[in-house]
């Protein structure tokens, strides 16, 4: 029945602008050119007589198909809700969207009633609260109508609309948690992607509701925190907004998956930048709970040489500073960043962090006493361990791991000898 349904117009203004000198222009409404002489024959002269029809006049037509009557009572009823909806109040509306919840276009223009409606009590808290809590106001209407009509960008893009703007106390935030709303607004992130308006209604909706305690913990999972950098990285609308959205990430992410290592990891530049300027060195600093990894070291093993570079950038000429954060080791590995890079074949970033500073390359993991080049040529990234050498010279060789190997030993172990000769 839902993909029968014509486009019909959302306006009272537009409904009575169909009304030609000969009649209605059916076609304008959405019916065909069966339907439109069925309700000719029925009386039909004005948009206002198809809003008196009953469905008992429609079942008169004894030359219509049970098939055809049905997707002509689904329009009138469609055509009929939307003229209501456009001069009744906010319980009106949302009956009507409950009565024709099918029905994509009377969604779409309920949710747009609606956003009017709450624009005009918006400076009223009392009122919007009032809006939002009834077991089938405003809040279940928006979300009723996403849920059911999800593959539809512009009944999702107006009832997330609607919901943003009713997303303002606390108490109406819990009741857009409880309805479904948070995990209805993340799903609408994954699907609608190539629509700019509806990602930025989705995530400021997200920025506002995340403080909200009852939101906030069932929010921060690893898989909603990456759909939301992606989408905040793949709609970066201003500055402004971007830091407001990566503050809100910042404020509900785990020690074992802060946002940063994960933008980091993604190779989101200017999301990781954002994040540093709103969480500021602790951001840069603090270590992922299972690893003990920091963001640069997230970004040297993935290859990702422009965020470590603006991890590092950040850093310079403040205490503790960039030097620090590159000899800073794991805990799992007790490696720095360079020895994560070399290790994978992260050549990029090895270049840049030895460009950054050279003394990195003399830099040992704590349990094997390996420097970066000796970790390259043992992983077989010849590509690495040649560029170190031909970078800064054969005295990278000589040094000895805990086991007493140098890189030339272990070079000509795994005849890699060529990597080694400079």
């Amino acid at each position: 029945m839902r993909g029968s349904a014509c486009v019909f117009l959302v306006a009272l203004a537009a409904l009575a602008g169909v009304c030609q000198a000969g009649g209605v222009d059916f076609e304008k409404l959405g019916f065909d050119k069966k339907e439109g002489a069925a309700l000719k024959g029925l009386g039909v002269t004005s948009v206002d007589d198809i809003t008196y029809l009953h469905d008992s006049d429609i079942a008169k037509l004894s030359d219509m198909t049970t098939v055809a009557m049905r997707r002509l009572e689904f329009k009138v009823r469609g055509v009929r809700a939307i003229q209501y909806i456009n001069v009744t109040d906010i319980t009106g509306i949302c009956a009507e969207m409950a009565a024709n919840r099918h029905n994509r276009d009377v969604q779409i223009a309920g949710a747009k009633a609606l956003v009017r409606k709450i624009l005009q009590f918006k400076h009223s808290t009392y009122r919007m609260e009032q809006i939002a809590k009834a077991p089938e106001g405003a809040v279940f209407s928006l979300v009723r109508a996403m849920e059911i009509h999800f593959d539809e960008p512009e009944v999702v893009e107006a009832t997330v609309h609607g919901l943003h703007l009713l997303a303002f106390t606390d108490n109406t935030k819990s009741k857009i948690g409880q309805s479904g709303g948070v995990d209805a607004v993340i799903m609408a992130l994954t699907r609608h992607g190539s629509h700019p308006q509806l990602m930025q209604y989705a995530l400021r909706l997200l920025t506002k509701v995340v403080f909200n305690d009852n939101i906030k913990k069932s929010l921060g999972t690893e898989e909603n925190i990456r759909t939301i950098l992606k989408s905040i990285n793949d709609h970066k609308f201003n500055p402004l907004y971007l830091d407001e959205a990566c503050l809100a990430l910042w404020s509900i992410t785990t020690p074992s998956q802060y946002c940063l290592h994960l933008a980091a990891k993604m190779g989101f530049v200017d999301v990781v930048e954002s994040i540093l300027t709103v969480g500021g060195e602790k951001a840069a600093t603090t270590k992922q709970q299972d690893s003990g990894a920091t963001a640069l070291h997230v970004a040297a093993l993935h290859g990702k040489a422009d965020v470590a570079k603006a991890i590092i950038t950040y850093l310079e000429g403040r205490p503790g500073g960039a030097m620090d954060m590159m000899q800073a080791v794991d805990e799992e590995f007790r490696a720095t960043a360079l020895h994560m890079a070399a290790a994978t074949g992260k050549k990029e970033v090895v270049a840049m962090l030895i460009a950054k500073e050279e003394r990195l390359a003399d830099v040992i993991e704590g349990f094997t006493g390996k420097t970066p080049l000796m970790v390259a040529i043992e992983r077989g990234q010849v590509d690495v361990s040649d560029y170190i050498v031909t970078r800064l010279g054969r005295g990278q060789v000589s040094p000895v791991d805990a086991s007493g190997n140098s890189a030339l030993h272990l070079a000509a172990g795994g005849g890699q000898t060529e990597a080694v000769k400079g």
